[in-house]
């Protein structure tokens, strides 16, 4: 499950980032997003999430909201901007197979949330 290794990164980055802020006080909330193209597992994310946050300083009680986005088709004839489920060889509003995929295939720490 290499989705532990990926939250415990994201765990490790949260909890420096907030201690070079100088924070004190405990996260709320962790946002992260998962593109749905990134071949990561949300559910085993959540898990791993769960299994770790316990043993931080900043993220025990930090509630962990996971971001799903799907790619976006850009067709460069017809100019649709689509998002898509699946890797597709035709813009799929138009045909032409001249598009771009962008996103989808994001894993990153998104935002640290902190209750004042």
């Amino acid at each position: 499950m290499h989705e532990f290794g990926l939250i415990a990164d994201m765990v490790a980055l949260a909890e420096r980032e907030m201690a070079a802020a100088g924070v004190a006080e405990p996260a709320s909330k962790i946002t992260i997003v998962v593109g749905k193209f990134s071949s990561a597992s949300p559910e085993a994310m959540r898990t791993a999430f769960e299994l770790i946050s316990p043993e931080t300083t900043w993220l025990q009680q930090a509630e962990l909201v996971i971001e799903e986005p799907w790619p976006i088709c850009r067709c460069l004839s017809c100019h649709a901007e689509t998002p898509v489920d699946r890797y597709v060889p035709a813009c799929p509003v138009c045909g032409s197979n001249e598009f771009e995929l962008e996103g989808g295939d994001d894993l990153r720490l998104d935002s640290i949330d902190i209750d004042d």
